[in-house]
């Protein structure tokens, strides 16, 4: 499996669940509007949040899941979700368990009841799901957005996304998007009263725990999705429903706690897996826009592709004839639809680097063949024949080898002419277009330039140092400079993709993150301290009007790290703000409050900025060196370099005060 698991330092989550619920008898007697309450949604937040914070899954810290039981408006809710969204630069998760109603006005649209909702007013203490829609819209740091839903009428949150022919909707066509839903458009959800769970949430939950056996390293949602759906029909439950854009899909959110590595793993398309592949069909030939693309037949059997290769797995419905598996399931799961009777269309995520020096993969389609029994007919001897059930085709895996050329681009569809079904009557078989996509990676592509996520420690932001990047060919050593900046973009040129318009290459932009460091050790604490008191005129400032609005707080990474208090000078005396410890670069603080002389009054929030200090001296690079020790990011530049020729007295100040910590345990 060629996946990673997101990064859990920059990927946020956040879980909302309603178990209780208001009611609304006492209202003119009427309790038509009532809603029961579920008190096993508790158990829901309580069990996904233990395992997504496990690290032996993924990991993800206690801060960045912020959990919301009973929120008492949706004003709570959005504004606590566009706060992580702000700070997730990998992936951001939403989970949402509770009643789900509907207004028979709008169709397409699902409420999440708040525990003051109405049955009858949905419109009304609830949150429609498109403004949680727009909320990932205007998450533009983080690479991927998983939203995971748990309520009646949950398949709503999809739009026309389940339809073959309706357009995708606006709020998923966002990079690497997928959204789960426990139940159709016109289903209710179910929670069982005697099991600790919700039905659905609770097959995930198992599956977390647990894990998958003979399932792939990392559980990404495509494999959660087939699992689940699985477990729930064998076991005659609502059939969950998913939607995704950009290889969404890929996006893994746990290890799996049952892979055992050798063993085999089930096929989770489009993942690269092992699949047994038949014998080619037919040879296509050149296609249009000058591209060669060559399918090399493969003898029976399932050989082991060269050095390079990889297999892709693509199980697709054909519109005609018997369906063994449930369209949802594999026509949209995998995105795999039909251009005509006998054409196949298939979406194929392919890395930065697979795109720009080209592969082989050896891909294996389920396609449609005339029925070996009744050659095609649909009939035996006058009767009906029972292999086909009378369609005259039947389902078939075959595979060959399909060589990407050099250069293409996402978005682009490659045609591979009689790669596609058999078609009736003896005619030819049709042919097969390959969607490519861009897998999620490190790089990702914009145009002909790369960009890449740099996340730097704030030691080595200071002092200056070196990392290793990847890049087309290979790695690359980047140098940082002393004061490193969050938000800054380092552009180096000639890295980028060759351009599609001339000659040469476009650039590589690395996107620097310098994170506030958290979960301070006593020690990194004091450390901190004494940093800070080496630059006494440097504590931040705070400018703007907060009674207009609109104000900004300038802080030193090391006092935003501790937290402080700023004071800001009013028209008649001083208003004092303050910041709690582990501010981020780019955060918004709430801030509320009110002139002494009560003529003016704010609510609104402090826009944060984080500076990283740039001219240390010698006694400050110490402290800094031994802060970075402490946390294990010493900078490699600093682990090599010669002991510096300064005063051994902040070695020995560092000395001391690890004693003294040792000696408040004693």
């Amino acid at each position: 499996m060629t996946g990673t698991l997101p990064d859990p330092r920059a990927s946020r989550a956040v879980l909302v669940g309603v178990s209780r619920y208001q009611r609304h008898a006492a209202r003119a007697g009427d309790d038509e509007g009532a809603l029961d309450d579920l008190p096993t949604v508790r158990n829901n937040i309580a069990g996904l949040r233990r395992l997504l914070q496990d690290t032996s899954r993924w990991g993800l810290p206690r801060a960045h899941c912020r959990v919301l039981n009973q929120p008492s408006s949706s004003a709570e809710v959005l504004d606590v979700l566009r706060e992580q969204a702000d700070r997730a630069t990998d992936t951001l998760l939403f989970y949402f368990a509770g009643h789900g109603l509907i207004d028979d006005r709008d169709e397409d649209e699902v409420y999440l009841a708040l525990p003051g909702a109405d049955r009858l007013r949905p419109n009304r203490e609830s949150i429609p799901f498109k403004w949680i829609r727009n909320e990932f819209l205007d998450a533009s740091r983080a690479r991927r957005k998983v939203a995971i839903i748990d309520c009646c009428y949950s398949g709503r949150a999809l739009g026309t996304w389940m339809s073959p022919d309706g357009p995708t909707p606006d709020g998923l066509e966002i990079f690497g998007t997928c959204v789960l839903t426990a139940t159709a458009r016109t289903r209710l959800a179910l929670a069982p009263d005697n099991e600790p769970y919700t039905a659905f949430t609770g097959e995930l939950i198992e599956a977390l725990k647990n894990g998958i056996p003979d399932g792939p390293e990392l559980l990404d949602l495509d494999t959660l999705y087939r699992h689940i759906y699985q477990r729930l029909r064998a076991r005659g439950r609502p059939i969950p429903k998913r939607g995704e854009r950009d290889t969404g899909g890929l996006v893994a959110i746990a290890r799996n706690v049952a892979y055992r590595p050798g063993a085999r793993s089930t096929p989770s398309a489009p993942h690269p897996t092992v699949a047994s592949g038949q014998k080619s069909a037919a040879d296509p030939s050149r296609t249009g826009a000058g591209a060669q693309f060559n399918a090399a037949p493969q003898s029976g059997g399932a050989p082991h592709p060269p050095a390079g290769r990889r297999r892709v797995v693509i199980e697709a419905g054909d519109g005609g004839g018997r369906q063994r598996h449930d369209p949802d399931t594999f026509e949209r799961v995998f995105g795999v639809q039909e251009r005509s009777t006998s054409d196949l269309s298939v979406e194929l995520p392919l890395s930065v680097r697979e795109c720009v020096f080209g592969t082989t993969i050896d891909l294996t389609l389920e396609r449609s063949v005339p029925c070996g029994v009744c050659g095609g007919t649909g009939e035996v001897v006058n009767s009906r024949c029972l292999t086909c059930s009378g369609a005259k085709r039947n389902r078939q895996l075959s595979g060959f080898a399909l060589r990407i050329p050099a250069g293409v681009r996402a978005g682009q569809t490659l045609r591979v002419r009689g790669q596609g079904n058999h078609g009736e009557g003896g005619h030819s078989a049709g042919d097969l277009y390959v969607t490519v996509r861009e897998k999620a990676g490190p790089l990702r592509s914009a145009g002909d330039n790369l960009h890449y996520q740099l996340t730097v420690p704030m030691a080595l932001a200071a002092l200056g140092g070196t990392m290793r990047i990847p890049i087309l060919d290979g790695h690359e050593v980047l140098r940082l400079e002393p004061g490193t900046q969050p938000g800054s973009t380092i552009l180096v040129q000639g890295q980028g993709l060759p351009r599609a318009a001339g000659a040469g290459r476009g650039n590589l932009e690395i996107h620097v993150d310098v994170p506030t460091p958290t979960d301070l050790t006593a020690t990194q604490r004091l450390l901190l301290d004494e940093f800070v008191a080496t630059r006494p005129d440097d504590r931040g400032d705070l400018s703007g009007d907060l009674f207009r609005g609109y104000a900004f707080a300038r802080l030193p990474m090391a006092v935003a790290a501790l937290g402080t208090t700023l004071r800001y000078k009013a028209y008649d005396g001083t208003v004092t703000v303050r910041l709690q410890p582990g501010v981020q670069h780019g955060d918004r603080v709430p801030f509320s409050g009110g002139r002494t002389d009560g003529l003016g009054s704010s609510a609104g929030s402090i826009r944060v900025t984080v500076v990283v200090p740039a001219a240390v001296r010698a006694t400050e690079r110490e402290i800094l060196r031994a802060f970075a020790e402490e946390r294990g990011e010493l900078p490699p530049t600093a682990a090599a370099a010669p002991p510096p020729r300064v005063p051994r007295q902040p070695r020995r100040f560092v000395d001391r005060l690890r004693d003294h910590i040792d000696g408040l345990g004693d």
